[in-house]
C-alpha cells in the first residue's frame, strides 16, 4: 500500500492509483480505510466499468445500514 499512498501524494487526481490502493487496502483487511478511497473514486468522473467496481466495492465493504 506505501507505494500506492505515494503515488497518491504525487498525483491526487489519478484514479489508477487510488484504485489500486483500495484494491491494497482490502487485501490487507483496513476495510475502513479501503472504502474512504472507494467513496472518493465514486464522487469522481468514471468509466462506465470502474463505476460498476466501485459501487460494487462500496456496496460489499459497507457496514450495514449504510454508514
Amino acid at each position: 500500500a506505501t507505494a500506492f499512498k505515494k503515488s497518491r501524494q504525487l498525483d491526487p487526481h489519478s484514479i489508477a492509483a487510488r484504485f489500486n490502493l483500495a484494491l491494497t487496502l482490502e487485501e490487507q483487511g483496513q476495510n475502513a480505510a479501503a472504502l474512504a478511497v472507494w467513496r472518493e473514486l465514486a464522487a469522481d468522473s468514471l468509466s462506465r466499468a470502474d463505476r460498476i467496481k466501485v459501487d460494487e466495492a462500496i456496496r460489499l465493504l459497507q457496514p450495514p445500514g449504510g454508514n
